[in-house]
C-alpha cells in the first residue's frame, strides 16, 4: 500500500465524518512513506549487489550487455554497398567505420589483440559467439 493511498483514505475519511484530519497526520504519513520508499530502493540495489558478489560473473555481465548493445547497433549500421558520391553516403560510410572502431577496441580491451584481430573477417557472428560464451558463463571463446 503506499502513501498516496492512505492519504486519499484519508480525505474520504475526511469528507464522509466530518472530522478534520490535523495536517501533521497527512506530513507524518507522507514522510513514513518516503522514508520506506528509500529504505525498500536501497534494499532491492544491496541484492542485487549481491548478485554480483563473484567479480567473475559482474564482468561476463557487464561484457554481456555491451555485446548486447553492440549487436543491436551492428544492424543500424551494416548497409552493404553505399555510393560514396553522395552526403548520404558518406555519412552512412563513417558510421560504418566509426562503429567498427568501437567493437574492435572493446574486444581488444576485454578480450585481447587475437580476438578484435579475428573480428575484421567475422564480424556479428564473432560478437554473437561472444555473447553466447558470456551467458553460459564461460571467460574463454573457443
Amino acid at each position: 500500500m503506499s502513501g498516496g493511498v492512505i492519504t486519499v483514505a484519508l480525505g474520504v475519511f475526511e469528507r464522509l465524518s466530518g472530522k478534520a484530519v490535523p495536517l501533521g497526520v497527512y506530513v507524518g504519513i507522507l514522510g513514513f512513506f518516503a522514508v520506506l520508499a528509500c529504505y525498500l530502493a536501497w534494499r532491492h540495489a544491496s541484492k542485487e549487489l549481491a548478485n554480483f558478489s563473484d567479480t567473475g560473473a559482474h564482468n561476463r555481465h557487464f561484457r554481456a550487455e555491451r555485446l548486447n548493445a553492440l549487436l543491436r547497433e551492428a544492424g543500424d549500421v551494416e548497409f552493404g554497398m553505399v555510393s560514396l558520391d553522395t552526403i548520404e553516403g558518406m555519412g552512412k560510410m563513417f558510421r560504418q567505420t566509426e562503429y567498427h572502431k568501437r567493437a574492435k577496441s572493446f574486444l581488444n580491451e576485454h578480450y585481447g589483440s587475437e580476438i578484435a584481430a579475428r573480428y575484421d573477417k567475422e564480424k556479428t557472428g564473432l560478437l554473437e559467439r561472444l555473447l553466447a560464451e558470456c551467458y553460459k558463463g564461460a571467460d574463454e571463446i573457443h
